[in-house]
């Protein structure tokens, strides 16, 4: 690897720790393996859920199936999140991004 990328990826390291707020690069790694975590596990629930409510890709209007599954997936996976945090010990980090969230949607709606 030449000197010049390696540069540029340490200072896209260090800008992603910066963001992330992360202590360290295996903190950031942790930060990022709790993320995609979440992600796959809210997938695999969101269909669960939409399954009991008896919403199926194949028989629901894509109009009525899309959005519904988007909303489901988005309020599934902040608790979601929450609990794979939890199991890393790093509920705290997360629960920060969670209420900034929830306020953003407050701000949105004129809560």
């Amino acid at each position: 690897m030449n000197k010049s990328l390696k540069r540029k990826l340490e200072s896209l390291v260090e800008r992603l720790i910066t963001v992330f707020k992360a202590r360290s690069k295996a903190h950031l790694l942790l930060i990022f393996l709790i993320f995609g975590l979440s992600g796959i596990l809210s997938v695999s629930a969101s269909d669960v859920v939409l399954g009991i409510v008896g919403l199926d890709k194949n028989t629901t209007i894509t109009l009525i199936y899309w959005p519904t599954r988007l909303i489901t997936l988005f309020i599934v996976y902040q608790g979601i999140l929450l609990m794979v945090s939890a199991c890393f010990g790093e509920f705290n980090h997360f629960s920060r991004y969670s209420l900034k969230l929830i306020r953003r949607i407050k701000t949105i709606s004129g809560r």
